[in-house]
């Protein structure tokens, strides 16, 4: 298997894209950088809707206790009692 540069291992996985996806890919990505590059916007896109995710529960948060807490402060109030 080939590795990362953080030294993470790669897994081959298998999932189904469109077509005009994949004809797009091939147009745009060199042959040997395709696993690179779908890595990175899958990373990407993962992050982002990470972020999202978390700025959505902070919203439901402040809505649900009707308090104008910082957002560091809603963390705060969630791990409160954790180590």
């Amino acid at each position: 298997m080939a590795t990362v540069s953080s030294g993470q291992r790669r897994i081959k996985v298998n999932f189904m894209i469109s077509s005009s996806t994949l004809d797009l890919l091939k147009e745009t990505v060199a042959l040997g950088d395709r696993s690179d590059f779908v890595n990175s916007a899958l990373e990407s896109q993962l992050l982002s809707n990470k972020k999202a995710q978390g700025a959505k529960m902070m919203n439901e948060f402040r809505a649900k206790h009707k308090f104008n807490f910082t957002d560091s402060q809603i963390i705060e109030a969630r791990n409160y009692g954790r180590k």
